[in-house]
């Protein structure tokens, strides 16, 4: 989970000429990846980081715009498009998390080849449906987004990469 911030005016201020409809700061963008092309790469668990996303963005005051079941080109369509949404002209500030599989380049989109051979995603070395964090972050620079230029850009990435494996921790309970 995270931790409930109670004023978020207090950690980053925004001018009230900044505001828009609902109190919105900016957009809370998830792009939520769980079914590909070949049923085994069924992602499990993705029902609760939609929901938890939802709640994340919600206490951040962000517009929540999901987004299920990409390829690379999809994605790079819907980042495209949002960088140019007008909003982000009284926006403050931008959220993007990425939950899918990945692959050493970043993150795949669901129409990844047959790749059965392999049992983990750092296997993976097609990039043909795979979407880089520097190709993400490009889309949203000064140049290419000047709505958000000297705004905080936040991006969240959830994904296999690479040929480490991660251990899990138990998470003890406080009080």
């Amino acid at each position: 989970m995270y931790a409930q911030i109670e004023d978020t005016d207090a950690c980053y201020p925004i001018k009230s000429n900044q505001r828009r409809e609902n109190n919105y700061r900016g957009i809370g963008l998830a792009i939520v990846n769980s079914f590909y092309k070949f049923p085994d790469y069924l992602r499990e668990g993705v029902k609760q980081d939609k929901e938890i996303l939802s709640q994340l963005f919600a206490s951040l005051k962000l517009e929540f715009r999901p987004h299920y079941e990409l390829t690379k080109d999809q994605i790079v369509t819907v980042l495209k498009e949002t960088a140019q949404d007008p909003k982000l002209n009284s926006d403050s500030m931008i959220a993007i998390a990425f939950s899918s599989h990945g692959c050493e380049e970043g993150l795949l989109g669901v129409n990844i080849e047959d790749r059965s051979r392999h049992r983990h995603d750092s296997d993976y070395k097609n990039t043909e449906d795979c979407i880089s964090p520097a190709e993400i972050q490009e889309i949203f620079n000064s140049e290419n987004c000047k709505a958000l230029a000297g705004k905080p850009k936040l991006f969240l990435l959830n994904g296999c990469r690479g040929k480490g494996v991660e251990t899990i921790v138990q998470k003890e309970r406080v009080g």
